[in-house]
């Protein structure tokens, strides 16, 4: 956490992983958004670890000193484990307790500010993986929450930056479950909606079944294509993008393929921020491709996600990192040991892309090695095959290399090798 100042202290080597990724190679900004937030040091002595010029409550709180914005979320996301954990507890033993925690727990939320309200009505406590319902306590709330209360929740919700139709669908199925309140409050939504600019398409895919069900193939492309970008990219965790993609490769229609592609690179060329879904999209896309495109789409895909992703570092580790093996195997056998060099290029640059990145490519690197051996066995050309191997020098796969070089006896200067 590094909470010893340097100097005195020092890393002196290694890596330190955590969910993925290597805490030592983190900026300070990015480690300061993990710190008190996904990791905590409990000191266990009050008068060495404590200030005592500060209250005890400044202290503790000193976790939640944030942006205004998350720490709204913050606060509204553990008021709602709250309300979940004791309410749960209600209605699994005590009905009349229930009865009387509910009504103070309605006061106390619709009397707090709009905005903190909103975000606790729409907090994830409750909502399982994939939408898997536990004990939704704001669920059970639903039917007595005033309807003006509701609709301010999803135009609020409608417009935070994490925002996506799928977790809007999750607040419908939430909020609108009682058949009469969703008879009534779905026309006020959908009006209200649209004074706000959002589509009916949109407004569809939230409050009603996919729409999309009964389009063609070439219905979906088109609409995917022509769907104003800002629209796509708040509706890009409901669409199906890389199942038309894989269908379109399948049946040759690579250039409709290739114009659903440039969309999704659109987002990057214009600055869209990173989201899960753009990301798993990217991801899937890539998959597909590396399985059964042809040979223009692959490397043209490849090469637009090197170039857009220069500055995504993250973005760019999360979409090539599960297909990084076979990416290799396609372009060693096809000679491209250009687009390698890129993309090696880039990992190599970053000590934190390297580090978290060291499982993902110790069998790619011993697949180039393998095959640098057979071109030497074979008396073929491999000087550039060797200039790819030497970005790895001074980097934590060195010593794969160096092994099997040496078992090859084969000697590069470069790495050392007697």
């Amino acid at each position: 956490l590094r909470l010893i100042a340097s100097p005195p202290g020092r890393i002196v080597s290694g890596r330190l992983m955590f969910e993925g990724r290597n805490l030592l190679g983190l900026s300070d900004s990015e480690l300061r958004a993990i710190r008190g937030n996904e990791i905590s040091m409990i000191f266990q002595e009050p008068m060495t670890s404590l200030n005592p010029v500060l209250t005890i409550g400044r202290q503790i709180a000193e976790t939640l000193v944030m942006t205004p914005d998350i720490r709204e979320l913050v606060k509204a996301e553990l008021m709602s484990k709250s309300i979940q954990k004791i309410g749960s507890q209600f209605i699994g033993s005590d009905q009349e307790g229930w009865a009387r925690y509910k009504q103070a727990l309605l006061e106390t939320v619709l009397s707090m500010e709009p905005s903190l309200r909103a975000n606790i009505f729409s907090s994830d406590a409750g909502i399982g993986p994939e939408g898997k319902e536990t004990q939704d306590i704001i669920r059970e709330l639903a039917g007595d929450i005033p309807d003006n209360a509701i609709i301010d929740v999803f135009s609020r919700q409608y417009f935070r930056k994490d925002n996506n139709l799928a977790r809007m669908k999750l607040l419908a199925q939430r909020f609108l479950s009682d058949p009469r309140k969703r008879d009534k409050l779905i026309p006020q939504l959908q009006e209200k909606f649209f004074q706000l600019g959002v589509s009916p398409e949109e407004c569809e895919w939230i409050f009603g079944a996919d729409p999309w069900s009964g389009l063609s193939l070439e219905e979906k492309a088109d609409k995917i294509v022509t769907m104003p970008i800002k629209n796509l990219f708040r509706m890009l965790a409901v669409l199906p993008i890389a199942p038309v993609i894989s269908d379109l490769v399948f049946r040759g229609k690579d250039a409709a393929a290739e114009a659903i592609m440039e969309r999704l690179f659109q987002f990057l060329e214009e600055g869209y921020p990173d989201s899960r879904a753009l990301a798993s999209h990217l991801q899937d896309v890539l998959g597909i491709l590396a399985k059964r495109s042809t040979e223009k789409l692959f490397p043209k895909f490849l090469q637009r996600l090197i170039k857009d992703c220069q500055a995504r570092e993250e973005l760019f580790l999360f979409v090539i990192s599960p297909n990084l093996e076979k990416i290799t195997e396609i372009l060693l056998s096809e000679n491209n040991l250009f687009l390698i060099n890129e993309i090696i290029r880039f990992f190599v640059k970053s000590g934190k892309a390297m580090g978290e990145a060291a499982q993902t490519l110790e069998p790619v690197i011993l697949r180039l090695v393998a095959e640098f051996t057979r071109r030497i066995d074979a008396n073929l050309e491999w000087q550039e095959l060797a200039e790819l191997l030497v970005l790895f020098k001074d980097k934590a796969t060195i010593p794969l290399i160096e092994a099997a070089l040496f078992e090859k006896g084969v000697t590069v200067p470069a790495f050392g090798v007697p």
